[in-house]
C-alpha cells in the first residue's frame, strides 16, 4: 500500500509537465503536414508514446531527443499489423479519422478492455456522411473499429458530441487533407475548451478553419505546412499540486503553463472560490497559489472541465461544507466511470456522498475512521489516482492507496514532483 504524508505547508517553485492535449494534436498536425516539423517540450507519457506508434504504424516518421520529436511526414499507409491504442481514448478517436487517409486497404484500431467500452459510434456516423468507410465491428459503436483508407471526401456532416469533444477534434485535424473540405455541424457539444486548442494547432501548422462558436465548423483542403510548436505546460496535471497548496497551506508558484486555452484552467477559479488566493501573469502564464489551508466547499459546473472531476470531489471531502459538481455525465465514459469510482472511495474515508447521472455531492471534511487507514482504490484511473494521493497526503497519511502505475499514462513524474515539494511517501 502506499501513503502520502505532506508536510505542514507546501511552497515553492513547481514546473508541470507538458500538455497531453497538445502534445496528440500536434503529432498528428506534424504527422500529416507537407515537409519536417519539430515538437518542443513534448510530453513523453503511456497515452502520447501511443499517438506516436500508431502515426509511425501509417507511414509518418518520427524521431525523439528528450523533449524534441521530429516529425518527417511519410506517404500515408494502411498499417501492418493492428493499431492498438492502449488505454488512449484520444488516440483511438483521432486516428480513426487520420486511417481514412491511408492511401488504400484497411486499418484495424483496437484497445485495452476499457478503450473498448467506450463509444466512437457518432463519430463513424459522421465520418460516413463524408464518404468514410468505418465501421465497429461488433457493430454497436464501440471499438474495435475498421476504417478502409482511400481518402476523406469530405463535404457536409452533422455530428453528435455530447459524450465527447474528441470526435469533433478527430474531424477537424483531418479535413485540411479532405478532398473537398469539411463542414461540420455540431450538436450538444461538451468539453468545448479542447476543441478551441485543436484549432489552435491547426492554424500554427498552416490550416485556416473557421467556425461559428461551437454550432459549425468550415475547414477548407489547404493541407498542413511543417512548423516548429512549442507545447505549453499541463494545467490538468498541475491541477493536483495546486489543490494540495490549497488543502495544506502554503504558496506555490507554477512555471510554464503558457497562455494557449486548456480547459482544466479552470482550477484557477475553483480554488479561489474555495478559498484559496490565486495569482495569474498574464505575460508569462505563471501561476501563483497561495491559501492558509481552510478550505469551504461550493458549487461547480465541469461540463467543459471533465478531466478536474477526481481533484475536485476530493478538495471537496476536504472542505468545510458541501461541495456539488454538476455537468459531468460525460465523465462516465473516461478511464473509469468516475462519478461511481469517487463516491466509492471517499465513502470509505466517511463523507457523504450523492451522486446520479449528471451530478455529486460531497459534504466535509472527511473524518477517516478509527484504526488501519482505508485502502482506496483508483479503479484503473490515471486522474483518480492523482486525486487520491493527494487526499492522503493532506490527510497525513490517514487513507492509504492500492500501488497503481495508472499515473504514467498522463504523468509519469508524478510521485517524483510530489517528492520534490516535500511530501512522505511510504
Amino acid at each position: 500500500m502506499l501513503r502520502f504524508r505532506a508536510p505542514p505547508t507546501v511552497s515553492g517553485d513547481y514546473v508541470p509537465p507538458p500538455s497531453k492535449s497538445y502534445t496528440h494534436r500536434a503529432l498528428v498536425a506534424a504527422a500529416l503536414a507537407d515537409g519536417e516539423s519539430l515538437i518542443v517540450n513534448a510530453l513523453r507519457s503511456d497515452d502520447t508514446l501511443m499517438t506516436m506508434r500508431a502515426l509511425r504504424s501509417l507511414g509518418a516518421r518520427m524521431i525523439r531527443r528528450g523533449s524534441i520529436v521530429m516529425v518527417r511526414p511519410g506517404r500515408l499507409r494502411a498499417p501492418g499489423d493492428v493499431i492498438h491504442c492502449g488505454a488512449s481514448g484520444t488516440t483511438l478517436r483521432f486516428m480513426i479519422s487520420v486511417a481514412s487517409l491511408t492511401d488504400g486497404g484497411y486499418s484495424v484500431l483496437t484497445g485495452t478492455r476499457r478503450l473498448r467500452e467506450r463509444p466512437v459510434g457518432p463519430l463513424l456516423d459522421s465520418l460516413s456522411q463524408l464518404g468514410v468507410e468505418a465501421t465497429s465491428t461488433r457493430g454497436n459503436g464501440l471499438p474495435p473499429v475498421i476504417v478502409r483508407g482511400g481518402g476523406l471526401r469530405g463535404g457536409t456532416a452533422s455530428l453528435r458530441a455530447e459524450e465527447s469533444s474528441q470526435y469533433v477534434s478527430s474531424i477537424l485535424l483531418a479535413a485540411p487533407r479532405s478532398a473537398a473540405g469539411v463542414e461540420l455541424e455540431v450538436r450538444g457539444i461538451v468539453s468545448r475548451t479542447y476543441v478551441d486548442a485543436t484549432l489552435v494547432v491547426m492554424e500554427a501548422f498552416g490550416a485556416r478553419p473557421e467556425r461559428a462558436g461551437y454550432d459549425r465548423f468550415s475547414v477548407e483542403p489547404t493541407g498542413y505546412r511543417g512548423a516548429r510548436f512549442a507545447v505549453p505546460g499541463d494545467y490538468s496535471s498541475a491541477s493536483y499540486f495546486m489543490g494540495l497548496v490549497a488543502a495544506v497551506g502554503g504558496i506555490l508558484t507554477v512555471r510554464g503553463l503558457g497562455s494557449m486555452p486548456q480547459a482544466d484552467s479552470a482550477i484557477l477559479g475553483i480554488l479561489e472560490r474555495m478559498g484559496a488566493r490565486v495569482r495569474l501573469d498574464g505575460s508569462t502564464g505563471d501561476v501563483v497559489v497561495e491559501s492558509s489551508g481552510a478550505l469551504r466547499g461550493g458549487e461547480f459546473d465541469l461540463r467543459d472541465s471533465p478531466d478536474l472531476l477526481p481533484i475536485v470531489a476530493a478538495l471537496g471531502a476536504l472542505a468545510q461544507g458541501r461541495t456539488r459538481i454538476t455537468g459531468i455525465a460525460h465523465t462516465r465514459l473516461k478511464e473509469s466511470d468516475r462519478p461511481a469510482a469517487m463516491a466509492e472511495e471517499l465513502s470509505k474515508l466517511g463523507a457523504r456522498v450523492w451522486w446520479d447521472e449528471g451530478h455529486l455531492e460531497v459534504e466535509g471534511p472527511v473524518a477517516p475512521p478509527e484504526g488501519p487507514p482505508p485502502v482506496l482504490s483508483d479503479h484503473g484511473d490515471h486522474r483518480i489516482f492523482m486525486a487520491l494521493a493527494i487526499l492522503s497526503a493532506a490527510l497525513r497519511g490517514r487513507a492509504a492507496l492500492a500501488p497503481s502505475s495508472s499515473y504514467r499514462k498522463s504523468y509519469p513524474g508524478f510521485l517524483e514532483d510530489l517528492r520534490e515539494l516535500g511530501v512522505d511517501i511510504y
